[in-house]
């Protein structure tokens, strides 16, 4: 059970607490333990270890930058735990970008980036900008080949109905 330590939660009366068996559980810590959490939720992504791994780096670092210089919209200090961790992965691992390593990218700035403060943006952008820097190394995403947008009969008949879109053939991110 969760401790009734934020708003709108109460603690279980004792006649119903006593019937169940508590057990509390550390966060995890331990890289190896983070990787293989990172690496069941983002299987289906079928990501590469070393990209894995920097995902883990990141997620240790941003909580070591939590407890020392970030500060949310209210002034006060983010809290980072497994269950932020957890949903940028889910985020992630659903690929709403359909672009595996792009989703990866936003679902750790929706979980990250969005509570922070204009002063603490920066230093959570420069964690991220390291990683990004990963995924560019590691691989390029996808192709996209020139295509031609309809414009609805706005400039005549013939080709001129179309716009050339000269979208690069390869996006590095």
């Amino acid at each position: 059970m969760n401790p009734a330590t934020n708003v709108g939660k109460k603690e279980l009366p004792p006649g119903i607490r006593n019937r169940f068996t508590e057990f509390f559980v550390d966060e995890l810590t331990d890289k190896q333990d983070l990787l293989l959490l990172c690496s069941k939720y983002l299987n289906p992504l079928a990501l590469p270890a070393s990209l894995l791994d920097s995902v883990v780096r990141f997620y240790v670092n941003i909580r070591k930058e939590a407890s020392k210089s970030l500060m949310d919209g209210i002034g006060d200090r983010p809290h980072y735990s497994l269950r932020t961790f957890c949903r940028a992965l889910q985020v992630a691992a659903g690929n709403p970008c359909q672009a595996a390593r792009r989703s990866l990218y936003e679902g750790l700035l929706l979980s990250f980036l969005t509570q922070l403060d204009g002063n603490s943006r920066p230093l959570v952008e420069k964690l991220l900008s390291r990683l990004v820097a990963v995924l560019q190394k590691i691989q390029k995403e996808f192709h996209i080949y020139p295509i031609f947008l309809k414009l609805s009969g706005l400039l005549g008949s013939g080709m001129e109905r179309y716009v050339s879109a000269k979208i690069a053939a390869e996006i590095n991110f």
